[in-house]
């Protein structure tokens, strides 16, 4: 009589639950890598919408001497769902007998709401003198 009857079946039941659970890990992995770099890509649009509103800022202070203390910047095409903030103060102060004012500029771009899973944002500060 053969004792050794059924052997194999409880190896492949076993194996299939390995390859199983390596194969949930392995989705789970890719979807916490996917989700990372939308993030990432998400945060460099942020950079480069705050970058535009700090372009923008130092633009009307150079044009014309003098900022809005807040100022809601609209962004082209591509920055869809984005918003930039501009903030704005000047200081006067003389130097060699003429008065000049030296501007402190910070652009804060966001996407999504705080607290969600796709909220970014980003800040630049800047000065300039004029």
């Amino acid at each position: 009589m053969c004792r050794e009857r059924g052997f194999l079946l409880p190896a492949a039941v076993f194996l299939l639950v390995v390859l199983a659970g390596m194969a949930a890990f392995l989705l789970r992995v890719s979807a916490s890598t996917q989700q990372t770099v939308a993030l990432d890509l998400q945060g460099v649009r942020a950079y480069q919408a705050a970058r535009a509103g700090i372009e923008y800022g130092l633009y009307q202070v150079q044009r014309s001497g003098v900022c809005a203390a807040s100022t809601s910047v609209t962004l082209p095409a591509g920055f869809n769902g984005f918003s930039v903030n501009l903030q704005c103060s000047g200081t006067s102060f003389q130097e060699a007998g003429s008065g000049r004012t030296l501007y402190q500029l910070s652009a804060t771009a966001s996407y999504g709401s705080a607290g969600s899973s796709d909220f970014v944002e980003r800040q630049i500060v800047a000065s300039t003198e004029r």
